[in-house]
């Protein structure tokens, strides 16, 4: 049975890994399709091989001005985001039961919300870069909630800070940038290695405060840890972000096309944290070190098919 630990160490210790179970065969493949999506190119490959251009292409197209605008924007994004789940965190539902149920569920409920953040796309391929203010608050939100839906069905405590974060986190998984400049090392396990001591900083301020507290804080700026953490993630999913706009401003695009790119935008986000909170799941439940040890496995092996 999936365990929902009042602790929720998202972070599972090094060193334990001798004394747990091995992975079965299912748990296997499920770690080498996370490797394979989440050290992929990010949304803008499949946004731009849906509409048929280049990324650079469409650089040229969006202005200075609106790339400026876009950092400020996407902050303010995510801290409206955060409050938003601080003030609304999910009634605990009852969790799957066994692996195969926790992998089913967290699919079903990344498609629910990504068919209702593509309607605020559709908005915005209807006004264009003058709903981004109004439109990236909403979507952004609603796409934390569907985030936090998928933590929750792996058994993770939507209560608990650290858990809040790591949902905020995933946001930092849509662009192509990487950590990393070495192609052998992992992009997604090089990227948990850079924000993991800052986001254990910024929760462990959480765990502190009242919820009311918090708030207070993200709305004057007076957490430094916390803050941190948010203009991290931001700078991450500033690039992802772009790519979105970048994709909407093609002047075919439209409402029916700013849905689908939203629809896209948000699925990829919702596959991410189904990957990123089952991997976590397992390293907890196999130790951290079997999980990732298999997770560079299915890198050489795909790897070993391209030559």
């Amino acid at each position: 049975m999936l365990q929902n630990d009042a602790s929720c160490n998202v972070y599972p210790k090094i060193g334990t890994a001798m004394s747990l179970p091995a992975l079965n065969q299912d748990e296997i493949k499920f770690v080498h399709e996370a490797a394979r999506f989440l050290d992929n190119p990010g949304f803008a490959m499949r946004a731009m091989n849906l509409l048929g251009q280049p990324i650079d292409a469409l650089q040229k197209k969006l202005p200075a001005s609106v790339q400026d605008k876009i950092g400020g924007l996407v902050q303010k994004a995510l801290q409206t985001a955060l409050v938003a789940a601080i003030k609304t965190v999910p009634a605990k539902s009852e969790k799957p039961t066994n692996w195969r149920d926790a992998v089913e569920s967290s699919k079903k409920s990344g498609r629910i919300h990504t068919a209702t953040v593509a309607v605020t796309g559709a908005v915005g391929g209807l006004f264009g870069l003058l709903a981004l203010p109004v439109e990236l608050p909403l979507s952004t939100t609603m796409m934390l909630r569907g985030i936090s839906d998928v933590a929750g069905h792996w058994g993770m405590d939507l209560d608990d800070p650290n858990v809040q974060l790591q949902c905020l986190y995933v946001f930092t998984l849509g662009s192509t940038q990487s950590p990393s400049d070495d192609e052998n090392d992992s992009a997604y396990l090089g990227s948990r290695i850079a924000f993991e001591q800052i986001i254990r900083s910024a929760s462990t301020y959480m765990a502190k405060k009242s919820a009311k507290e918090i708030l207070r804080a993200i709305d004057t700026g007076a957490a430094p840890a916390l803050m941190k953490v948010i203009a991290r993630i931001a700078r991450s999913f500033e690039l992802a972000l772009t790519e979105k706009v970048l994709a909407e401003s093609v002047p075919i695009v439209g409402a029916v096309g700013g849905a689908t790119i939203n629809a896209l935008f948000c699925d990829y986000f919702g596959q991410a944290a189904r990957y990123h909170f089952g991997l976590l799941h397992l390293e907890k439940n196999h130790g951290r070190e079997h999980v990732q040890a298999e997770f560079a496995n299915a890198r050489l092996i795909k790897k070993a098919t391209r030559v």
